[in-house]
């Protein structure tokens, strides 16, 4: 029977660990935990079949700008603790992503959705689905509806960002503080669905050309 490699992408901390026990009872399965910078190595080493991926940890790395590109790596995507009414569009562009799991979900579902996703399952709520399918159907019309959403201020600091400005150059050209540009890109990067600056960038455009502007 062949041995599965599972990722728990997070700092080592007593959850962790405590995750780790409840998935040990999953038969030919090998754990294994990392932070996100560690992850490019760690794929390199093993054919990695699910990354685990708690909710608040990828807020952090998405603030922070140094979410992997999971797609790129071509691993497998669950995202956990999630908390209610917090679907948004964050995940469903997300080739790689197979699950996700609300902050009220059970230690079982845990164990439940890590074992049907390994045999080749989705484990996604119907709502997700159905934004997935309307995306997929007609990007366009979706991008353009992200973009809408955002503010002039969101509007400004993105098309500075495409031009390769970073953070302190927008402060500076815009008389804002530093860490007020980093709240404004974090914002913009939810209501786009994106967690780097090129996606964000690379959309636009999309959304641009698809318009006429």
């Amino acid at each position: 029977m062949t041995i599965r490699t599972l990722v728990i992408l997070t700092e080592k901390s007593l959850q962790s660990s405590l995750i780790e026990q409840q998935l040990a009872s999953i038969t030919q399965l090998n754990i294994q935990t990392c932070s996100a910078e560690q992850l490019n190595r760690l794929s390199s080493s093993f054919m990695i079949d699910l990354v685990l991926l708690d909710y608040h940890y990828l807020v952090e790395l998405t603030g922070s700008d140094s979410l992997p590109d999971f797609d790129l790596l071509g691993v497998h995507i669950l995202v956990h603790n999630i908390p209610e009414g917090e679907l948004n569009e964050l995940f469903i562009r997300w080739r790689s992503l197979r699950g996700m799991l609300y902050l009220s979900a059970s230690v079982e579902h845990l164990t439940e959705s890590v074992t049907y996703i390994m045999n080749g399952g989705l484990w996604l709520p119907r709502r997700c689905l159905e934004q997935m399918v309307h995306f997929y159907r007609d990007p366009g019309v979706f991008n353009n509806f992200r973009y809408d959403q955002l503010t002039n201020r969101e509007r400004q600091i993105l098309d500075l960002l495409s031009h390769g400005k970073t953070n302190q150059e927008i402060a500076n050209q815009l008389f804002l503080a530093e860490s007020t540009v980093k709240t404004h890109v974090y914002k913009l990067y939810k209501k786009l669905d994106v967690h780097r600056r090129h996606d964000a960038i690379r959309l636009v455009k999309y959304t641009h050309a698809s318009s006429g502007l």
